[in-house]
This record gives structure tokens, sequence and C-alpha cells, in this order.
């Protein structure tokens, strides 16, 4: 589910996330693609004028025995001459913790691949649909520490991620049976005709559901009634617009409470399906790590540009409670982070903190500014502190990023 109430299944998370390598594919060079993708920053190849090793990967090999290699800025070039796609990991020894990785590889096809190493053991690993296919001789890196030296970073899994997955669904379980209770005093105060009473009680509901800004992709049509927006060639207009963005607008733009009951008991009872199904409610393998960055993504390009408004104007009250989605995402990881990056989910902390302290003088509890009343300034400070926690959350997918196959 995105910000924006929309909700993308697991063959839009996927194309999300091949259009996210494409478009990468596009600006840099593969070089720079396969560092970014496993988040270790590149420089420039080894000595000028000195060629790079080269790592032949086949249907049975994983490259050659290399010679001893200084420490220091190497290069690489992997080329795959087997007849399937194959992802390549250089691997520190013996742990086996991944420091660099390439993008898919097709067949006939040959990436450069640099990082600073330090001193050490080892290794190409190629991966095939997320499995191990093969592994290189380890081979020797000798000379002085550099001070720049690439980490490695522990691969994940999806039996590491698991545990996360089942804490998240657990939290899906119980925001959605508060939803149920909040959805109540909605249809009650619409019928009352109180447009105000109304009005606040609708965005509890709205902020509420928010709260499950990481489960889009399992809730499948339930979820685009609940909170869904219109077709975009239909507008409002679109039959099936309806749930509790149809109810914003409706409640903003002078249509009477009481004709919107029927909206308000419809995603009642559409909540109380989902919560019944929450048991069996899946999260796609490994995309937790990426929703904990996504959350806020589209909080910054729906909510806080005013997109994905129908008229409450309350994108800022919204955003607090995608930073509370984010927390919880992040809480759930924090393990498998704190391993690979300690003090990483303390710098993440700190940067949603900041979000907070950037939207505290446009709420009063629960009286909210709406966006279009906020100054320059605040809807400024806001979207810098929102841009700030984004570049650190970028890292979360990257460290705990599965091999390609294996989601």
């Amino acid at each position: 589910m995105s910000a924006d109430g929309r909700t993308a299944g697991p063959e839009q998370a996927r194309l999300r996330r091949e259009w996210m390598l494409t478009a990468l594919a596009g600006t840099a060079s593969v070089a720079v693609v396969a560092a970014v993708v496993a988040g270790i920053p590149q420089g420039e190849p080894s000595a000028v004028g000195q060629q790079a090793p080269v790592v032949t990967v086949t249907d049975t090999a994983c490259g050659g025995q290399l010679p001893e290699q200084p420490t220091g800025q190497l290069s690489f070039m992997v080329e795959n001459k087997g007849s399937a796609p194959q992802e390549v990991y250089l691997v520190a020894m013996p742990q086996v913790g991944s420091v660099v990785r390439t993008i898919v590889l097709g067949p006939e096809t040959s990436v450069p691949l640099s990082a600073v190493l330090g001193p050490g053991q080892y290794a190409f690993q190629c991966l095939l649909g997320g499995q191990e296919q093969g592994r290189s001789p380890a081979f020797t890196v000798a000379g002085p520490v550099p001070e720049d030296a690439n980490p490695a970073i522990a691969q994940a899994s999806t039996g590491e991620l698991q545990k996360a997955d089942n804490l998240y669904l657990k939290y899906v379980h119980h925001v959605l049976e508060q939803l149920d209770a909040d959805l109540g005093p909605l249809s009650t105060s619409l019928a009352s005709g109180d447009r105000a009473r109304a009005q606040a009680d609708w965005l509890v509901a709205r902020t509420r559901w928010s709260l499950l800004g990481a489960a889009y992709g399992s809730f499948g049509d339930l979820g685009e009634a609940i909170a869904g927006g219109p077709d975009a060639s239909l507008g409002e207009a679109d039959p099936d617009f309806k749930g509790l963005l149809r109810i914003e607008y409706g409640l903003w733009h002078g249509e009477s409470p009481e004709s919107l009951v029927a909206l308000a008991d419809g995603a009642r009872a559409d909540v109380a399906a989902l919560s019944a199904q929450a048991p069996t409610l899946v999260v796609q393998k490994g995309s937790l790590p990426l929703r904990a960055h996504e959350i806020l993504e589209d909080t910054l390009r729906d909510q806080l540009s005013g997109q994905a408004d129908e008229g409450a104007g309350m994108a800022l009250a919204i955003t607090a409670a995608d930073v509370a989605a984010t927390r919880t995402v992040v809480s759930n990881l924090a393990a498998s982070l704190e391993a690979r990056r300690p003090g990483f989910t303390d710098q993440v902390t700190a940067s949603l903190d900041a979000v907070d302290a950037a939207l505290a003088p446009l709420h009063d509890a629960a009286n909210w500014t709406k966006l279009q009343d906020a100054s320059p300034a605040q809807r400024r400070n806001v979207n810098a502190a929102v841009s700030a926690a984004l570049e650190l959350l970028a890292d979360i997918p990257q460290l705990l990023i599965l091999p390609q196959g294996s989601e």
C-alpha cells in the first residue's frame, strides 16, 4: 500500500524493483550500478594502464585461481560465458561476507567490478536464481590496511528475514483491529450530520490506515476498497472509488455526511474481512527492507506534494503516521541491521526524530495544520527532514537485499 492509499500487488512490487535497477543502469556505468545495488561506494580502477584480472563464469565454474593482489583499489572484469544469467559476488573469506556484487549478468556479457580491499582472503561467489552455483578458489590480498576499505556484509537470507516478517504481520493484525474500532465512531458521526466531528473521526481512521504503510501487496482488492484512490481517467466519478479516500472527498466537498454513512459501513465490513484474513496474510519475501525506505519515499512524493489530497489537506498528519510506520519496520529489522552496521538503527531513529521535530509546530495534539496553510519555511523543514531520513533508510534494502531469485 503506497502513501496515497493505492495498493500495489506483488507483481507491481517486483516491477518497481526491476525499474529501480533499470533506472540506475540508465544513469550510471554498470560498475557503479553494481556498487549502488550492494551499497558499497566505488572508486577509480586499479593503477592506470593496469589490466583488470578477468573472472570468467560458466555453467560449471565461478572463476579460476587469481594471483595475489595488493591492498587498495582493485578492479576485476567479470564475464559470463555460461548459458544462464547469474549474479556474481566478491566475498570476504571465510565468513563469505559480501563486499560488492554485480547486477544480474546475462550470457555473453561482462561487467567491471571494483572495490577497496584490505588484507585477507577473498573469493568470487556465483548465484543462479538465488542459489549458490559455485565459488572460486580463494585468493590473497596483501599489504597495508586502507583507510577506506569496503566492509564485508553478511548476506541476508529468507530465513533470517522471516522473523521480521512474522513480527510485522502480528502488528498488522493489531492495527486492523484498532482500525475496525475507529470506523464505528466515524459511521455514528456521519449519521448524526456533524461534519466537524466526522472530519475528526475520519482523520483518526485515515492515519491509523497509514500505520500499515509496509503492507502493500498483501491486501489485494480489500486494500483497494478500504483506501484506494480513483481511476485517473475518471476521477471522483469512478464508481469503484470508495472507502476512506472517497469519504474524505465527500466531507470536504460539501456532500452531506449522512450520504457517506454507507461508505463508512462498507469500509468497516472490508476491514473486518481483512482482519479475519490476517492469520493467512503473507509479506512478499525480502520486501520488508525495501518498504522500510518506500513508506517515506511515497510520503514525500504523494503526500507532501499534495497530489494524494482529496480535500482534507491532512498530509502532515499522514506524514506523522508514516514516520510511526517506518519506526515499526526498522524495529522489526533492527537485529539484522545491527549485526551488519552497529549503531545504524540509532542513526535512523535520530533521523525520524528530526522529522517529528519538524512536524511538531504544525499540530496541537490532534489538531493539524493543513498542508496548504503551512508556511513555505515549515514545509521546507519537513521536506528536508524527510529527505535526510530517506538517505539513511535507503541503506536498509542494500544491507539486507536478498539475491535475485530468492525472494
